[in-house]
């Protein structure tokens, strides 16, 4: 497959599957923007992996709103969308609060949308 012409984001981009597929894209030929909540550790993952970094929380909004223009401009257009970005709680269920559970629910499910 000829990914040369991709410009790509990659959402939750700053470690484990996110920052793999968006070393492997870049290594394709791809364009590459990646985001992820903490600046600094965007801005390494970037740097390593040769891609552009933005620091962006898909579970808000004002954040994705922001975000898509800035990458649209940075890579000169954007076609692929690699929706990676995810949380999750190491707990029994029982143990899970609302509070982590809705931020859970935000990132993994509103966050995709």
């Amino acid at each position: 497959m000829d990914l040369s012409t991709a410009k790509a984001l990659v959402t939750g981009g700053s470690s484990g599957i996110g920052l793999a597929t968006a070393r492997l894209l870049v290594e394709a030929g791809a364009q590459v923007a990646i985001c992820g909540r903490d600046a600094k550790r965007i801005e390494e993952a970037a740097a390593a992996c040769g891609a552009v970094g933005f620091a962006a929380d898909v579970s808000k909004e004002e954040d994705v709103v922001a975000l898509i223009p800035r990458v649209a401009e940075a890579l000169g257009g954007y076609n692929t969308l690699i929706n990676n970005a995810g949380i999750g709680s190491f707990a029994p269920l029982t143990q899970v609060d609302t509070g982590d559970f809705k931020r859970i629910w935000e990132t993994n499910v509103l966050g995709a949308m």
